[in-house]
């Protein structure tokens, strides 16, 4: 029969488990945890199989997401100093009388 172990000694009995050769937690978590039936399986490195083919389509999904990100501020930044400018030239243009319909500086407006 074996004696139940609580509180720290359960911690260092599991963690000593998984490193003696074990490789993964069979004692004491059957029934108890959410991946209890992948342990009871005998399935143990199925979980740092199932991260190593999930993580790199994570990293990928995240990654693409921050560029477009990243796209999309620098095109609204060209966009706001774009306007910038042609606010600027409209300015200037209609100051020295070069815009349709500006009245020149020393006459009439209009064709002739």
């Amino acid at each position: 029969m074996r004696k139940s172990l609580s509180g720290e000694g359960a911690i260092a009995h599991r963690i000593r488990s998984v490193f003696s050769g074990g490789g993964c937690i069979r004692r004491g978590m059957q029934g108890r945890s959410f991946f209890g039936d992948i342990f009871r399986r005998g399935m143990c490195g199925s979980l740092t199989l199932e991260a190593a083919v999930v993580l790199p389509f994570f990293l990928f999904f995240f990654l693409s997401l921050l560029s477009s990100m990243e796209l999309m501020h620098f095109t609204m930044r060209v966009d706001h100093e774009l306007s910038r400018a042609a606010k600027k030239i409209a300015v200037y243009a209609s100051a020295e009388g070069l815009a349709p319909g500006a009245v020149p500086a020393g006459g009439k407006g209009g064709t002739a």
